[in-house]
């Protein structure tokens, strides 16, 4: 799982390049999802996403 914090602005963006090596991975973007909560424990991960 990968957590990408996006800015605003077109340049704060992730590449292409990026997104293609994060093929296959689980990826969490903020400009997507808002504002993004893991909380993690010794058995689990949970999410929480916040628009």
């Amino acid at each position: 799982m990968v957590v990408l914090f996006v800015g605003r602005r077109p340049q704060d963006k992730p590449t292409g390049v990026t997104l293609k090596l994060l093929e296959g991975v689980t990826v969490l973007r903020t400009d997507e999802r808002g504002t993004i909560t893991l909380v993690v424990d010794r058995e689990r991960i949970q999410m929480q996403a916040k628009k």
